[in-house]
């Protein structure tokens, strides 16, 4: 985790600080990215906030992955004129920045999946909102983005508000940047390093097939309750009483070896800010309980389709989430992350009796809570 100080700073050299207008004094930023292991990973437009620390000034900037300004790009809903520095030069890579020393930091955007929220209130207000306020969080995903089971809109169990799995948020920062009054160009370097965790799932599923019928798994998505919904970036610090869900990306694969496929794998993943259990772990509400769809087909002997069902169970994994320790408190009351990424292993295996599905006389789901079951899709 990181922790940023602000103050106590001394400067080797006087710096003349303007109050701003026709006759600022400035001089002209470039900024220099360091992907390091991430440099051949997708990578996003980057949010630039910096900080004045005397006479204080406020600014953000959009940038893309090569640190080139997205001069017409304003963060979220906020008029252009709130930013009024534009690019100097033709290829985008220059600023002008007023005299004075400061402190920035830098954040993936992610488009309209994150916010930075106080962002109105840091540019308007400087002298009430710092970047200690600066607090990064996830927007709700709309239901139209929600994954579909076999053609069939997927329905959620719970209120619990739903994030995108928006990917990896990268996140640097300088603590001091010393900005002259002689008009020089100066260049600005961030080293990138991961804001999120990302946290690998894997668990088996295993079909009692019917002599007479064949069941084929052909469409699954998994979603995760006691995601962190926000990060104070200043501090590192997870607001754990604000949590939701999240859709896995993965795959599942066929590991049987016969003609009747009997067993799978599902491998998935999430990128989140933080991930925390539930303290019962028998219950299958509140975080840390995993929920499974299964769009399924069954085939009669002459390799005909016979019918169409989704199935859908949960498992609580909370005691899986505390073993992986991908959080820690600090002195009993904050929780920020302990590691960057973690592998957890479901021991338990998804149980499926095909002959009870095709009859219909119960769920079908064994070693597993059932939640509920659609009919015939």
């Amino acid at each position: 985790m990181f922790v940023t100080v602000l103050s106590g700073f001394v400067s080797c050299k006087e710096i003349i600080i303007s109050d701003g207008g026709s006759d600022a004094w400035y001089s002209n930023m470039k900024l220099n990215y360091d992907w390091n292991i991430y440099e051949d990973s997708s990578k996003t437009e980057m949010c630039l906030v910096t900080s004045r620390l005397i006479n204080t000034r406020h600014n953000y900037f959009i940038t893309d992955s090569d640190a080139k300004y997205l001069a017409k790009r304003p963060y979220e809903s906020l008029p252009d004129t709130i930013n009024p520095n534009l690019p100097l030069n033709s290829d985008s890579t220059m600023v002008r920045m007023e005299s004075g020393e400061y402190a920035m930091f830098l954040v993936s955007t992610l488009k309209d999946k994150v916010e930075v929220k106080n962002m109105g209130d840091f540019l308007n207000t400087p002298e009430t909102v710092g970047l200690v306020d600066m607090e990064y969080y996830y927007k709700s995903m709309k239901k139209e983005n929600f994954p579909k089971i076999g053609g069939v809109n997927w329905v959620s169990s719970s209120d619990y508000e739903t994030f995108y799995n928006a990917g990896i948020c990268y996140f640097s920062h300088a603590d001091y940047v010393e900005i002259a009054d002689d008009k020089r160009d100066f260049t600005v370097d961030f080293k990138m390093d991961m804001l999120t965790q990302k946290v690998n799932f894997d668990f088996d599923i295993e079909i009692e097939q019917d002599d007479d019928h064949t069941l084929y798994i052909k469409d699954i998505a998994v979603e995760l309750s006691g995601i962190i919904k926000g990060m104070n970036l200043y501090t590192g610090h997870l607001d754990y009483e604000d949590y939701g869900k999240m859709f896995m990306d993965g795959k599942l694969k066929n590991t049987s070896a016969d003609v009747k496929p009997d067993s799978y794998r599902y491998s998935g993943f999430i990128n989140s800010l933080g991930l925390i259990e539930g303290d019962d772990y028998s219950s299958i509400a509140g975080p840390g309980v995993m929920r499974v769809g299964l769009y399924i087909e069954i085939y009669d002997k002459n390799n005909s389709l016979y019918s169409k069902r989704i199935l859908f169970a949960m498992k609580n994994i909370s005691e899986e989430i505390k073993n992986a320790e991908l959080t820690e408190f600090e002195n009993n009351i904050i929780l920020k992350q302990k590691r960057k990424s973690a592998d957890i292993k479901i021991s338990d295996k998804l149980m499926i009796d095909a002959k009870t599905v095709i009859k219909g006389t119960g769920g079908g789901v064994t070693g597993w809570d059932e939640s509920y079951i659609d009919g015939n899709v």
